[in-house]
């Protein structure tokens, strides 16, 4: 009902409902209602289908974890204060996020996320808190700066400045940011592609910050359009401490079915081609490989969706970040940062 699609239970009956061609009928009714919610991308994920299909490994309270490892932070740090708790904004289950300020700045609004460490963490606890401080000191355009960074034995806390506008998934969609993910997702009734210019504009940048990261040793592997927050039609990639974190990426059920992406630079690849999917169309595609491609007013678009979502590509292997920002589509953008971009460490007093 929050998701806004039609899901119909099969019909019930009151007389006759033990004869055997009924009780046939109504279990292939009900497969096809739990087939139809297990394929659905979105609703999948959400804890109320993970705790009733498998209520054993999902009975955990994660809001009220978070909630006392985060009173336990403030008590260390008097300075930041909660606002108010943001249910349900992201897809993830162990991720929660409180809206705070800091009573030093008592204007700004600040979006503090804790997160459950990932099955794919590598690092050791001590190189995890030296990476993440790394991170909370980068300054560079295409990077959404940390302000903040800790980590436990099993969980990361970080903080980050609170975009009012939302992400970029949320201006495809045009919903309003504070609502519930699978309220805002998963049947939006206004969403649409972006302009051209836009696209163009928006794809480039995307195509720096990764280049950023790669050149910086690191990848992403989450991106997608919830993961990009524009401001003043400058993009900046958010989450990219969650490779380093071990949390599994949004698309990797997708990606992981393909052979030919077998390095971290052809997974963000492969995401930019389905993020520039949905700037261009307003969602994202069905499924992946993707040969029809409907009609746009901008066939170079296509071209490139081509080169990453295509059949043909998913066999041959993915393009390069340097090739794409090569091409066509994307080369005669102007940028306002348009001196040599390097990751910047800022790193402040005390050592």
């Amino acid at each position: 009902m929050v998701c806004g699609i039609s899901l119909p239970l099969p019909p019930k009956k009151l007389i006759g409902n033990m004869d055997r061609e009924f009780i046939a009928e109504r279990q292939r009714g009900l497969q096809t209602y739990l087939d139809s919610i297990t394929q659905h991308p979105l609703i999948s994920t959400s804890l109320v289908v993970k705790k009733f299909l498998d209520p054993n490994n999902y009975s955990a309270n994660y809001a009220e974890i978070a909630l006392q490892q985060v009173s336990m932070f403030f008590r260390s740090d008097p300075k930041w204060e909660v606002l108010e708790p943001l249910r349900d904004m992201g897809w993830r289950i162990r991720k929660k996020y409180f809206l705070i300020k800091n009573k030093e700045q008592s204007k700004e609004r600040f979006l503090l996320s804790w997160v459950d460490l990932g099955p794919d963490k590598f690092l050791s606890d001590k190189d995890l808190q030296s990476a993440l401080k790394l991170l909370t000191n980068l300054s560079t355009p295409y990077l959404c700066p940390l302000v903040f960074s800790s980590t436990s034995e099993s969980s990361a806390l970080l903080i980050r400045p609170f975009s009012e506008k939302g992400s970029l998934r949320d201006q495809i969609c045009k919903v309003k940011p504070r609502e519930s993910h699978l309220k805002k997702y998963c049947n939006p009734k206004k969403s649409q592609g972006l302009e051209l210019e836009q696209i163009k504009l928006y794809g480039r940048q995307l195509l720096e910050g990764l280049k950023l990261l790669h050149d910086g040793g690191l990848f992403f592997g989450h991106l997608h359009a919830s993961n990009v927050i524009v401001d003043d039609d400058v993009c900046r990639l958010v989450d990219v401490e969650n490779g380093i974190l071990g949390v599994p990426s949004f698309l990797r059920p997708a990606f992981t079915q393909l052979r030919k992406i077998n390095t971290t630079e052809s997974i963000d690849v492969f995401c930019f081609g389905h993020l520039l999917y949905e700037m261009t169309y307003g969602r994202p595609p069905d499924s992946v490989p993707v040969n029809l491609f409907p009609s746009v007013p901008h066939s170079g678009v296509v071209s490139v969706l081509q080169s990453i979502l295509s059949t043909e590509a998913c066999k041959s292997g993915m393009p390069t970040v340097a090739a794409l920002i090569q091409t066509p589509l994307f080369s005669d953008v102007h940028l306002k940062h348009s001196e040599k971009l390097q990751i910047k460490v800022r790193w402040g007093g005390g050592g």
